[in-house]
């Protein structure tokens, strides 16, 4: 089963109710992830870029679940004038779960976790 959140204090208030030991490996998964705005790659002068975490809660009974967050950053804009928001925003909120999960004592791990 997947919980899915799209704000960052819903995500935490979600890691509050899990027990420590009952965080598989005691880690949270972050990804960045930036898909072009036009065409293609080569082409773009602007990214979108996305923050996912996930943390997958072990329930004794059986019950376990991937809680994860997917947050829409902002634009990157690669043209003369732009500048990195999404990619700053993403860092900022990746900063402020590596702190959270510090306090935890688990880990902050790159990447995804599917279901």
């Amino acid at each position: 089963m997947k919980v899915q959140v799209e704000a960052f204090d819903e995500f935490t208030a979600g890691l509050d109710a899990v027990a420590d030991d009952a965080a598989y490996e005691r880690a949270v998964w972050v990804a960045v992830e930036r898909q072009p705005l036009g065409a293609n790659k080569r082409d773009a002068a602007a990214w979108d870029v996305t923050l996912h975490a996930g943390c997958v809660v072990l329930d004794g009974s059986g019950g376990d679940y991937l809680l994860e967050l997917s947050i829409e950053c902002g634009v990157d804009r690669s043209t003369a004038g732009g500048d990195n928001g999404g990619t700053d925003e993403a860092a900022e909120l990746r900063h402020r779960l590596v702190e959270y999960c510090g306090r935890r004592g688990w880990t902050v791990r790159p990447g995804r976790v599917f279901t």
